[in-house]
């Protein structure tokens, strides 16, 4: 979500719905191009897209070198 500060304080900024169907979307064929990926390559993925880790903690969370 996107922020905004006004008088010192955060608000929050409501999103309009073609925004979020357009998320959706993204998500979806996104998630389907990476079901297609053989594994470790789709096990990397889905760690750093969805968990949000970083190549250093992929590193470790699979046992391989960084």
């Amino acid at each position: 979500m996107r922020r905004t500060r006004r008088a010192g304080r955060a608000v929050q900024a409501e999103r309009a719905p073609v925004d979020l169907a357009a998320e959706a979307e993204l998500f979806d064929r996104v998630a389907a191009e990476v079901e297609r990926f053989e594994d470790p390559f789709r096990h990397v993925l889905l760690l750093r897209l969805l968990h949000g880790l970083t190549p250093t903690q992929i590193a470790h969370a699979t046992g391989s070198a960084p």
